[in-house]
């Protein structure tokens, strides 16, 4: 089953995906993806799809930043 087959079935809900092999031609190098159907508030139908790339580095060095902290952190 392909990406797109997968974030449809997920009606909503997200894929994350790292350097996203088999879904752009080219690769990403250090990559996050985020994937998910972007629905119309209306009427709930699938309106396309959001597709976020973050450098997995950005997440290395936020989560670097919270360790550093002296309280109780919450990572989504």
């Amino acid at each position: 089953m392909g990406w797109y087959q997968s974030v449809i079935e997920k009606n909503g809900n997200y894929i994350l995906s790292l350097d996203s092999p088999d879904i752009v031609r080219k690769p990403l190098s250090n990559q996050v993806s985020l994937i998910r159907v972007y629905k119309d508030l209306k009427n709930f139908r699938n309106r396309g799809v959001l597709f976020v790339n973050i450098n997995r580095t950005a997440f290395r060095n936020t989560y670097k930043e919270i360790l550093k902290e002296d309280r109780e952190q919450i990572i989504f």
